[in-house]
Formats: C-alpha cells, structure tokens, sequence
C-alpha cells in the first residue's frame, strides 16, 4: 500500500460507443442515478491525461450504491468497438452487489438483459453459499451481479 494511502476505489470507467443508449441501459435497466448531465472534455492537458492527441469526449458519473461509474463517450478519436474475451489479459469486468441473485436475474431478464447463463451457485472455497451471472452492457462490456 502506498504511503499516503489509497482510501478506496472513487469510479470505474467504461467506454461506451453510444452515450445516449448506453446511458439508458445503466440508468433505467439497472437503477443508477447521473450525478449530472453529460459533460464534453477537451482540451491539451486532457490530450496529455489521456495520451491522446486531439481528444474530445463526452463523460458522465453515475451513482452505484456507495461508488460511481463513470461512462466515457470519445468523440475524437472513435474507439474501436469492444472484441475482448473474458480470459484476455487486462479485461476486466464489474460486479454488482445484489441481495437475491435470483431475484435481479428474473428482474434483469424481464428488462431484456441478455445472460451468459443462469446463475452460478459456489460450493466450496472461500466463496462458498455466494451466487453469480455475467451479463453484457450495449457495447458487449462484460458486467456480473454477485450475491454475497
């Protein structure tokens, strides 16, 4: 741990090709609220942030229970759509804490929600009586809800 201590995780980010649609898909299918409205994001010290010359790009936060999402639209340049596997190195994924996995995942399938399958129950190890399904957001953007 660094010494000036990392407190905790304040977002996640996920690129998003559809600012609008994918908006629509975190807020209404799975509950979250904008802590404001879409912003645009440019400028040289973004470029350098980024490590992308002529950046520009939409952003907005979204509540999740007690930490945000962040959806990350860029306008310039156009990112490449989204082709990763869960077994890729650096693919990562967001699992969403839920009270009764059967209930989200019937919830979540009546909203149109597309599952890998139904969910998994873990027997033994450290995680045993937990539950878990994966899930794909718009862009194919591997999601997870998690009963502890």
């Amino acid at each position: 741990m660094l010494r000036t201590s990392i407190k905790g995780v304040h977002h996640i980010a996920i690129n998003v090709t559809d600012m609008k649609k994918s908006l629509k898909f975190y807020t209404d299918t799975l509950g979250m609220k904008p802590l404001f409205e879409p912003q645009e994001g440019s400028g040289s010290d973004l470029e350098k942030a980024v490590k992308l010359p002529g950046a520009k790009l939409l952003f907005v936060m979204l509540q999740c229970g007690e930490n945000c999402v962040e959806l990350i639209q860029y306008l310039n340049p156009r990112g490449s759509p989204y082709d990763r596997k869960n077994c890729d190195t650096g693919n990562t994924h967001l699992a969403f804490r839920v009270a009764s996995i059967d209930e989200s995942y019937t919830e979540l399938k009546e909203k149109g929600v597309k599952f890998n399958g139904p969910p998994v129950r873990i027997a033994a190890g450290p995680l045993k009586g937990r539950a878990f399904t994966y899930f794909t957001d718009p862009d194919g953007v591997t999601l997870e809800i998690f009963q502890d």
